[in-house]
């Protein structure tokens, strides 16, 4: 079954390091380990930098953590948050396994 986002991701600079992440994670699970190559990527968005990271929910004070992504450049500066199940779903369907 397909899930449906509320956000169509393809229009947004996130969808390109999706397309990324999930070459990387290749239809398995996502996992903190599986992260140490994003912590500061500038190959994904020219004359941008990337960053993916864990927050664990120990540093929030509450039971669940969550990813979240960074983007810093001249065109584009955000962060989106995602629940690993979000995050690992958007991956793995946009990216190839």
């Amino acid at each position: 079954m397909k899930k449906h986002y509320p956000l169509d991701w393809e229009s947004t600079q996130v969808h390109q390091v999706l397309i990324v992440l999930g070459k990387e994670l290749n239809g398995r699970r996502l996992h903190p380990t599986l992260l140490r190559g994003f912590e500061s990527r500038t190959d994904i968005i020219a004359d941008h930098i990337t960053i993916i990271r864990h927050i664990p929910g120990e540093q929030l004070g509450r039971r669940k953590g969550f990813y979240q992504i960074t983007i810093e450049g001249p065109r584009v500066s955000g962060t989106w948050n995602f629940f690993s199940g979000e995050l690992e779903d958007l991956a793995n369907s946009i990216g190839p396994a």
